[in-house]
């Protein structure tokens, strides 16, 4: 394969450059094409690549010598022909790079297919404005700056999604390492040997990447509701807990009857976590760790109370058997299930396309504005309120078909009416401030520098919602400012039925942003304005100077030009004896910018307040209609 795009490079190096340059003398030829290369180099590419070939396709390799290690031939075959694939991929690039934009340049379709009668010439020096040097390119070549401003844009560009990129990457920067940064309750209501197992295994797996288990006395949570509640209120990521008389019920079922066939071994143990608070952390970290806690406490109590039960085993009884090899294990109470798939597109993508969404419509609503001359034709105010009328319906029904979806969606997943309903205040709030934000900065920034604006913004509220915050970098906690946080926050709670501890910041932050917003909204606003009042003024004078030519055109005495005046300077126009006389056209031409100067003169004069606005705009209206009327003559 590497042969073939060697050769077939070659190829196109012959060929190409001289069908290009056929019928178009004023670009470079393939002569001028090879001239610029150092004659070393092309000298060097074909006897390298046959030294190679060589050299690889050799395929009588003499023995190694037995003291030798039999690899050594192989790893020579390998290594020269990995070197054979370096000097041909270095020797395509070098010709593409170089081929390619010259026969981009020289290559022309028109003159290949134009008929021998009909040859295309190249344009003379005087009608191109440009010099034409025998087989030579302009050194001024417009593609050079082309081809600079296109490299900028592109570097631009790439650091661009470098610097977002590294930074949502940076916010899951060893995460694994931080897993005690989440607590766990842990009661114990046994008290005897099941409990001491559990904390014996956790002293076993405390390590950074492990969640931390604070043990809390029974009378501060003396039943499982409290447990549940507390977790359901966000004191704790999750809780454990033991059972009362856990250890009597198992000792019991190690010596059989009754007790061992009705025996659970989920019942010794429980867990409590809640799945809607980021679900795609609390499956893989919460719920893994339990998993590995609970298989601790087994081989713990095994080696606390394993050859105790074993002598009061009986031996005679299976169910007591089963007990014994399975003593301890755990229950499971998720607070709010989630056991939809899209659940991991709640804090990712679904935080993303609100902005993506709001940016879209705001250039599709700039450009009907200015299109139907919104600005134009209706008073500031009147104008600012079809804008906001327009953002508070589509914002509306923006979060009602993101609510849909997700409710669409949402399986067996138990949620009710009003959840939903909530849920599209919050999102519609949610959109509405993202409108006002991106408004402001479509009015503000330049139409190249909006995209990047709107790429930062989405990387920076994704990073704020992808994780949690117990387990990032520090430097990443100031997307507590962020309103996405603040918004999937209010989700979580809306979606756990549950109380609301942290609305007290999550609702001012939302409502801060939705002021600030406004306020960047209407000062926007109030600037569109402005620049198409400027724009209209100009318009306007332009007109007026038009105007005023026509006038002029019919009566030069209006302008303070006397037909004595006229005839004097049309008699000093005229050629003298033996001189070519002029066309008319040119004698107008000359009369015509005389009287468009004289015009301009007297404009600028009579209109002051013209003057203080753009003492220049008159002058070169008049200098434009000039040139217009010359070419129309």
């Amino acid at each position: 394969m590497l042969h073939v795009l060697h050769y077939s490079t070659v190829i196109s190096l012959l060929v190409f450059h001289p069908l290009g340059s056929f019928g178009n003398s004023a670009l470079p030829s393939a002569r001028d094409a090879y001239r610029n290369i150092h004659p070393r180099v092309l000298l060097s590419l074909p006897f390298s690549s046959f030294f190679f070939l060589f050299l690889t396709h050799t395929t009588h390799w003499p023995p190694p010598p037995k003291k030798l290690v039999s690899s050594i031939a192989p790893f020579s075959l390998r290594f020269l022909f990995a070197l054979e694939c370096i000097v041909h991929v270095g020797q395509i690039t070098v010709l593409h790079a170089w081929n390619f934009p010259w026969m981009l340049l020289s290559f022309n379709p028109i003159a290949m297919s134009a008929p021998a009668s009909a040859p295309i010439r190249a344009k003379s020096p005087a009608s191109s404005g440009r010099s034409n040097t025998n087989n030579a390119y302009p050194k001024n070549m417009p593609l050079r700056k082309f081809f600079a401003a296109t490299a900028v844009a592109a570097v631009a560009v790439l650091l661009l999604l470098l610097l977002n990129l590294a930074y949502l990457y940076g916010s899951v920067y060893h995460q694994t390492e931080r897993g005690a940064a989440f607590h766990i309750l842990l009661v114990d209501y046994d008290g005897e040997v099941v409990g001491r197992s559990l904390s014996s295994a956790y002293q076993h797996l405390k390590s950074p990447s492990f969640p931390t288990l604070f043990t809390q006395p029974p009378s501060q949570y003396p039943t499982s509701d409290t447990i549940i509640h507390a977790v359901r209120n966000r004191q704790y990521w999750a809780a454990i807990f033991t059972s009362p008389g856990a250890s009597q019920k198992l000792s019991a079922a190690l010596q059989g009857g009754p007790a061992a066939t009705t025996y659970n071994s989920t019942d010794a143990l429980t867990y409590v976590w809640n799945e809607v608070r980021y679900p795609a952390t609390a499956d893989s970290v919460i719920e893994r760790s339990f998993a590995l806690l609970v298989a601790a406490t087994r081989v713990a109590y095994n080696s606390i109370n394993g050859t105790q039960a074993l002598t009061t085993l009986a031996q005679n009884d299976p169910a007591a058997v089963q007990v014994y090899l399975d003593p301890i294990d755990a229950g499971s109470i998720n607070v709010n299930s989630m056991p939809q798939g899209a659940k991991v597109f709640y804090n990712t993508i679904s935080m993303a396309m609100p902005i993506l969404q709001q940016f879209f419509f705001i250039l599709a609503l700039n450009g009907m504005s200015a299109r139907f001359r919104l600005y134009d034709d209706l008073p500031p105010k009147t104008s600012g309120a079809v804008r906001a009328a327009v953002s508070a319906v589509y914002t509306f029904v923006g979060a009602l078909c993101m609510t849909g979806y997700i409710w669409a969606f949402r399986e067996n997943w138990p949620v009710h009416g009003y959840q939903f309903m909530e849920t599209w205040m919050v999102l519609w709030l949610l959109m509405h401030i993202y409108f006002c934000i991106i408004d402001a900065a479509a009015s503000i920034l330049p139409q190249p520098a909006l995209p990047f604006f709107i790429v930062t913004w989405i990387f920076l509220n994704i990073s704020a919602t992808i994780s949690p915050f117990e387990i990032t970098p520090g430097f990443y906690r100031w997307g507590y400012a962020l309103p996405a946080y603040s918004t999937y926050e209010i989700l979580t709670y809306i979606w756990s039925d549950g109380p609301a501890p942290e609305l007290h910041r999550a609702l001012p932050i939302l409502f801060a942003w939705w002021l600030l917003g406004l306020a960047c909204a209407i000062l926007a606003h109030r600037r569109r304005c402005r620049l198409t009042l400027n724009a209209a003024g100009s318009q306007s004078s332009s007109s007026k100077a038009e105007k005023a030519f026509r006038v002029e055109e019919q009566n030069p005495k209006r302008m303070g030009v006397s037909s004595s005046e006229e005839k004097s300077i049309n008699a000093a126009e005229e050629p003298a004896l033996g001189e070519p006389k002029q066309q008319p056209g040119n004698e107008r031409c000359s009369n015509t910018q005389e009287r468009d100067t004289r015009t301009a003169e007297a404009i600028a004069s009579s209109e002051p307040e013209q003057r203080q606005d753009g003492p220049d705009n008159t002058l070169q209206t008049a200098e434009a209609t000039s040139a217009t009327r010359e070419g129309k003559s």
